[in-house]
């Protein structure tokens, strides 16, 4: 799980701060701190978050996920796969294998769409 592979990467960082130390290599040392900068990072983004929730009521914070839900699964990714179906950087590929996969990419568009839409309240 996500848990556990970041203890395990906390737990690790220990062992590579005495390696890096020690060896004096760059390659150790850009490890470690871009291990620590991933967590770092995620952890930041996880209190904005969790703040940005905590001062919007719930009705706003539902209606911004179904407006962001409807932008990207109602217009972009269309859009996406209606181009990746056609001959996207002068591509030749086989129109029939992309046809068939383009449109079963927007049926399950299309399904995810309607579901989400049922469970956020927006039928």
């Amino acid at each position: 799980s996500q848990s556990r592979a970041r203890l395990q990467t906390q737990a690790s960082w220990l062992a590579a701060l005495r390696r890096a130390a020690a060896s004096g290599a760059g390659p150790e040392r850009l490890a470690l701190a871009s291990s620590v900068a991933v967590v770092v990072c995620d952890m930041a983004l996880g209190l904005v978050v969790f703040a940005f929730l905590r001062a919007s009521p719930a009705t706003e914070v539902l209606e911004t996920v179904a407006d962001l839900h409807g932008w990207v699964y109602g217009q972009r990714l269309v859009a996406l796969v209606t181009w990746l179906m056609g001959a996207p950087a002068d591509f030749k590929l086989n129109r029939e294998l992309t046809s068939f996969a383009g449109g079963l990419c927007l049926s399950m568009f299309s399904l995810w769409e309607k579901c989400a839409a049922q469970a956020l309240g927006r039928s």
